[in-house]
């Protein structure tokens, strides 16, 4: 069995989507002839915790190493405290803040390059260079954001001489949570830094073929894609009291849910007023006053729950809703929530880019479509049609269990062994 120093900074009890990656990859690597030593950071300062998650880690090995991190400072100079969840999208833009949430914000961007972790680095490296010395560790892997973390796996493989493959899971400086927060000096090293980063990886894996192409575009670099996948939920065929359309995680001032409301007004209130729209996570805030001005709709919100929790819930849904973030890079990418989406084989109502990945896979495994935000009549249409269903029959579970295989987490996984053994024997 080979070993992989496997640097993540999301790790159980962390919490939401960015660990979702990392901690299922983990779990299989071992099965395919790797076996990962994770390196990650103590007490991190997470958008969300979940301790649930913490049991499907037990069996590996996990090092932790301390940090500074800037966000407690921005805790500190905003008035939070120290159990208030900072979202992963922390320099949204918000007219109506505070001028010491814009200024806290501003530091934040340009001060701190790449980002607010930067200050784990030192505290990362040094503990690599032991882990490397100590373990017999053949290959460095290392999954971002935050790209900080990239910097960590740059200087360890230069150190030691090992192979190193850089994982992304969004793009760096063209993320939407930064774009145009940056001034033009620190934009400039931001960039530099970026493509030290990609020049100096022996490979370059991604989530889509979207953001494969999207790299290459940019830095005239192959890379390959390893979908983040979904494990199987057993799904039973459970009835519900209302048609429930369900919306999971983050949902940030870029996700606007407003064309879906407009959707449900224009069907018959005899119908909308068995639909039940359900938010569970963290929401913008700004969202309240919008969904305030929808009163004839069933709205609820709902905090971040346990991901098993969360799961079971989503099983009573009977249609799943995608907002797409506006982006630059929108049709590219694919998250970590689209595939649990499809693990739960309910029609997804997507806004977003036509011509997508997105709407390549949602096609692909038949499980739901693809919408522009001014659609709101083909919205209202594609709702109406699985009500009926579950008018029928109480429930809506989608026949497409041997159309979503291919997506399954152990094919990504078996992928990646496949590549960590390439780059392991061309050393």
């Amino acid at each position: 069995m080979k070993k992989v120093l496997f640097i993540t900074y999301y790790w159980p009890p962390s919490g939401g989507p960015g660990v979702q990656r990392a901690l299922k990859f983990s779990r299989y690597l071992a099965d395919f002839g790797w076996v990962p030593i994770v390196l990650t950071v103590r007490d991190g300062d997470y958008p969300a915790v979940d301790e649930s998650l913490v049991r499907d880690s037990s069996e590996l090995k996990v090092i932790y190493t301390s940090s500074i991190e800037p966000f407690r400072l921005y805790r500190i100079f905003t008035g939070k405290k120290k159990g208030d969840a900072i979202p992963t999208f922390v320099l949204n833009q918000d007219k109506s803040e505070r001028f010491s949430d814009r200024l806290s914000k501003w530091i934040r961007a340009n001060l701190f390059i790449p980002d607010g972790r930067v200050g784990w680095v030192p505290f990362a490296v040094r503990k690599g260079l032991a882990l490397i010395k100590n373990e017999n560790i053949r290959l460095i892997f290392s999954t971002s954001p935050p790209h900080s973390l990239q910097l960590t796996a740059r200087i360890l493989a230069k150190k030691t001489n090992l192979p190193w493959i850089s994982d992304f899971r969004d793009p760096w400086t063209e993320a939407f949570w930064i774009s145009g927060r940056h001034n033009k000096i620190s934009e400039s090293l931001n960039q530099r830094i970026e493509s030290s980063v990609f020049k100096s990886a022996d490979l370059i894996t991604t989530v889509s073929p979207g953001l494969s192409d999207f790299f290459y575009t940019k830095h005239n670099r192959r890379s390959e894609v390893i979908y983040n996948g979904f494990e199987r939920i057993n799904t039973d065929k459970i009835r519900s009291e209302s048609f429930i359309i369900l919306f999971i995680g983050h949902l940030s001032v870029y996700q606007d849910p407003e064309p879906l409301f407009s959707a449900l007004m224009q069907i018959r209130e005899k119908q909308y007023k068995n639909i039940t729209i359900q938010f569970i996570g963290q929401i913008f805030h700004g969202f309240q006053a919008l969904f305030r001005q929808y009163p004839e709709l069933k709205i609820s919100v709902s905090d971040y729950l346990p991901y098993d929790q969360l799961m079971k819930k989503a099983s009573l849904a009977s249609m799943l809703f995608r907002p797409v973030a506006h982006s630059k890079y929108a049709s590219a990418n694919i998250g970590t929530k689209m595939f649990d989406y499809l693990a739960l084989r309910k029609p997804i109502l997507t806004i977003g880019p036509r011509n997508s990945v997105s709407e390549i896979i949602l096609k692909e495994t038949g499980s739901g479509q693809i919408f522009d935000k001014t659609e709101t009549k083909a919205m209202g249409e594609f709702v109406l049609k699985y009500f009926a269903l579950w008018e029928k029959h109480g429930y809506i579970l989608l026949d497409n269990l041997s159309r979503l295989r291919k997506y399954g987490t152990r094919n990504s996984v078996q992928k990646l062994a496949n590549l960590f053994n390439q780059v392991d024997e061309h050393v």
